[in-house]
């Protein structure tokens, strides 16, 4: 995790934890047994961790994209930056076990994310920007029709 230290990253540091809360809220929802967050830092929760962000972006089931496309690549950046300082946590307290099961975990996670979470989160984003860049061209073009049809009207009487 970055260290804040500019007033105006407080934003910023809240919305991580939000969507940290989020995460940990999807995940208790389909599996009771892991309570917090390091419970489910394991490789075998893979699956678990980006079913819990897809539920956190809102996929849509029949068209496969997200609502919240930023936020599903944010989670996924903010877990990779999290087991990274665990990683390095875990390395000072000579903790070989853990250290391990960091590794093992961003190695998949990792691979997993890009396939299943990054994908999706750029053909959500590409289909996005294609309908804004749609809506304002044709603003411009009603904006365009409206400015005519008053100077003719003007001309005309």
């Amino acid at each position: 995790m970055k260290k804040y230290t500019e007033e105006h990253h407080a934003s910023d540091i809240r919305a991580h934890i939000r969507n940290f809360g989020k995460l940990i809220l999807a995940i208790k929802e389909s599996d009771l047994n892991h309570q917090n967050l390091l419970d489910i830092l394991n490789a075998k929760y893979v699956k678990l961790i980006i079913d819990a962000i897809e539920r956190v972006a809102e996929k849509d089931p029949q068209t496969g994209l997200y609502r919240a496309p930023s936020t599903a690549r944010s989670l996924g950046t903010e877990l990779k930056k999290l087991c990274k300082l665990l990683q390095m946590e875990y390395v000072k307290s000579d903790n070989k076990e853990k250290q391990k099961q960091m590794k093992n975990l961003l190695l998949v996670f990792d691979s997993e994310f890009h396939v299943t979470v990054n994908k999706i989160d750029t053909e959500t984003q590409k289909i996005n920007n294609r309908k804004k860049n749609c809506a304002a061209k044709n603003r411009g073009y009603c904006r365009i029709q409206e400015i005519f049809g008053r100077s003719n009207y003007i001309l005309h009487t």
